[in-house]
């Protein structure tokens, strides 16, 4: 994927909260029009195929409470206000077991490098329970070394969380991103493209998806 200027990460960043207002159809696939690639990740039932549709404004993937629905990843173009074209992929949940589990995690950690926006959706309700949340940590990690910029949402089924809970988790899943950036831009041989900020300070959203309606800061 090509970096993305910091300017640019900031207004893909505001585009979530900002949708669905900020998104239109966009070109075709297959069009040599420049696009940012923005991968939509996490563990499953977290919410994924909710904010693709939110972001998408069209039921472009399948919701289902049944755990591992999303079985491939699912791509849509779309235009942002402010920002351009934009490639919105949705991948399967990356905690599910067994060999079609590790099948599917591979996929997505294949979609995560091709990423310029990596976001990764957290069910809110793990909050404040002594998860680790080990599979959403994995996931930045394997963003920040492939140099995707990291994005958190937090969603929200039920009351929502106090920004200092969600402060405190984005500080746990973000800490040292930067510097697995920089080994990893180094290791391929690259210049790391962003400042260290924009990855240990990773945006962070707590919304409503099943509502679609902001539900914090």
């Amino acid at each position: 994927h090509r970096p993305l200027p910091a300017p640019s990460a900031r207004l893909a960043r505001r585009a979530l909260s900002a949708a669905p207002a900020a998104a239109k159809p966009g070109p075709p696939g297959g069009s040599d029009v420049p696009r940012l690639n923005i991968g939509i990740f996490g563990a499953m039932n977290a919410g994924k195929s909710l904010l693709m549709n939110r972001l998408a404004q069209q039921e472009a993937s399948i919701v289902d409470a049944t755990p591992g629905t999303t079985a491939d990843a699912k791509t849509v173009f779309i235009e942002i206000h402010g920002l351009g074209p934009a490639k919105l992929i949705d991948t399967p949940g990356v905690d599910e077991t067994g060999a079609l589990g590790a099948k599917k995690r591979a996929k997505a950690l294949a979609v995560l490098k091709e990423c310029d926006l990596a976001v990764v959706v957290v069910d809110a309700r793990r909050l404040g329970t002594g998860d680790p949340l080990a599979a959403e940590r994995e996931l930045l990690e394997a963003a920040a070394r492939a140099c995707a910029l990291p994005a958190l949402v937090f969603n929200c089924r039920g009351p929502p969380p106090g920004p200092e809970a969600v402060e405190a988790a984005r500080r746990g899943l973000c800490e040292g991103l930067a510097a697995l950036a920089v080994e990893g831009a180094a290791a391929r041989g690259v210049s790391f493209p962003y400042d260290r900020a924009d990855l240990d300070g990773a945006h962070a959203l707590a919304l409503d998806l099943h509502a679609g309606a902001r539900a914090g800061p």
